[in-house]
């Protein structure tokens, strides 16, 4: 194992050889972290005239460098007898296996490949000093002790043996690298694609809400004016009608009024997708508010003999949106009378969460499932439960409300259970 070759390693100064100020930096600053002494020079002139006086325990050299290069100043140290035995390593990327030729003939004792990590390097480094120490006063024709991954190696093959066994596994890494390097390639192709996808889908996205826009707001006009005229028929302000005759006008404007929520859905949607929601924020009363709007449904809850009761805690006033918030508790309570069945009880309640109100509309109806509250809050979503009086629905008001209260940065929770009813609340800030 490592720990019975140890070696002193603020005692080794390695020569660092690199011209980039940058990798210099960082090679230096990784060495001297691990206990190492770090000499930095800026290319191979420079390093030459250092070893002249000095003798460093190992040199890591850069390949690419100007004035001289990396296997140049291998050579010319590796010619000089004092510096012929001091382990050079060359940084390379593996790119090129004119490299490890070069490499072999300017005699460097090993490779670092870039990017380098620190474990990696550092192991590397002290397996070549231990090597060193190892060999110190051997010499033998027919082997040679190495220590490779904390253990002793004796190596008894030929030289021609051991080029073969390291261009096989050169060849083995520079196939894998290319394998990555395609890959890699592959990766970025789809990348691309997958952004250009994007941005038509924007756009496409972009042209069904301005579409939608459109049709939605030509269509309300005319709507509404059918609905208008029919409600004057059912009033009888232009005359007495036949009993066939008010059941197919009423007919009319419940189908326009179903008509018109839709059309009013899809402006909402539209707006809200394009990013063009505007919130016109006032300072008021929650409470307030909600008892405005609670009048109303009153009404509609006596139809199928519902019960609305309630209970609110004194708050203080809150930033808010009143039409948009009153869109939001419209859509919860008119969900809420639309599911309960005749006879049954509506809960309405309104407190201090923490630092945000809190607004819970709990009813009696059948409640939903799992896989209906997964999908709640998508645009045209029809759930399992079916109305208890016949009402319709869009399919988009609880996406419009979802979206409402995020634009508020505010959250709704939904707790329901199958035969058991559901409570939906939306928490807004207190400020």
């Amino acid at each position: 194992m490592l720990s019975m070759y140890k070696i002193k390693q603020n005692d080794i100064e390695i020569l660092v050889v690199e011209d980039s100020p940058t990798q210099a930096l960082q090679l230096q600053q990784l060495l001297e972290k691990n206990k190492f002494r770090v000499r930095v020079t800026r290319n191979g002139l420079e390093a030459l005239s250092y070893v002249k006086d000095n003798l460093p325990g190992l040199i890591i050299s850069d390949i690419i460098m100007p004035e001289m290069d990396g296997f140049e100043f291998c050579r010319q140290a590796k010619s000089v007898d004092h510096l012929k035995n001091i382990p050079i390593m060359l940084l390379t990327t593996l790119s090129d296996p004119e490299d490890v030729i070069k490499a072999l003939e300017c005699g460097a004792d090993n490779f670092v490949t870039k990017p380098y990590r620190e474990e990696s390097l550092i192991s590397n480094i002290q397996n070549i000093l231990i090597s060193k120490e190892l060999r110190k006063g051997r010499k033998s024709e027919i082997g040679i002790e190495i220590f490779f991954r904390g253990n002793k190696h004796f190596i008894t093959s030929d030289r021609m043996q051991i080029i073969d066994l390291l261009f096989s596994t050169y060849e083995n890494a520079i196939q894998k690298n290319s394998e990555l390097d395609g890959l890699n390639r592959q990766l970025m192709t789809m990348q691309r694609q997958l952004e250009q996808r994007n941005i038509e889908l924007e756009k496409l996205n972009e042209q069904k809400n301005y579409f939608l826009g459109i049709a939605a707001h030509d269509l309300r006009n005319p709507l509404a004016s059918i609905m208008g005229l029919s409600e004057l028929l059912i009033c009888k302000h232009l005359g007495p009608l036949t009993k066939d005759q008010v059941k197919y006008v009423n007919s009319i404007n419940t189908v326009c009024h179903n008509m018109l929520a839709l059309v009013n859905d899809l402006l909402d949607v539209s707006v809200i997708e394009s990013g063009r929601l505007e919130l016109r924020f006032k300072r008021g009363s929650l409470k307030k508010l909600i008892k405005e709007q609670l009048k109303l449904y009153d009404l509609i809850a006596k139809k199928k003999n519902i019960s609305i009761h309630t209970k609110f805690s004194k708050i203080p006033d809150i930033r808010f949106d009143p039409d948009r918030l009153v869109q939001i508790f419209d859509n919860i309570m008119s969900n809420a009378i639309k599911f309960s069945p005749q006879g049954s009880n509506i809960y309405v309640t309104l407190n201090q969460n923490g630092k945000m109100s809190k607004v819970s509309v709990r009813d009696e109806g059948p409640g939903m499932s799992e896989e209906d509250q997964s999908r709640m809050f998508g645009n045209f979503q029809r759930l399992s439960a079916q109305p208890t009086g016949g009402e319709k629905s869009t399919g988009l008001g609880l996406a419009i409300v979802k979206k409402i209260i995020d634009a508020h940065k505010g959250t709704i929770e939904v707790d329901s259970k199958l035969g058991s009813g559901s409570t939906f609340s939306f928490l807004l800030k207190m400020e």
